[in-house]
């Protein structure tokens, strides 16, 4: 069984890296359902979304299924989760 997929995100963390990351979830998802079934769930895990500049990507893929208005084709067996930790100054 393949383990969850997490991102660690930096304020160095690119556009690149998450589109990236969010293809390679995608595969591992429909490889999961095709060796497990429909009751296999893969988890992508953005850690500490915030302290990046793409965050407006990170909302785009969760809340819009889309990168760059482009519809994404994502696994419904594909969850994406983020976590944002509290601003320190």
């Amino acid at each position: 069984m393949n383990h969850p997929e997490t991102l660690q995100v930096h304020g160095g963390t690119t556009h690149k890296d998450i589109i990236k990351t969010v293809r390679t979830a995608e595969i591992e998802a429909n490889k999961n359902v095709e060796l497990h079934g429909r009751h296999m769930y893969t988890v992508l895990f953005f850690d500490e979304a915030n302290t990046t500049e793409a965050i407006g990507l990170i909302k785009e893929i969760m809340c819009d299924k889309s990168i760059a208005g482009m519809p994404l084709e994502l696994c419904e067996n594909l969850k994406i989760i983020a976590a944002c930790n509290p601003y320190r100054q």
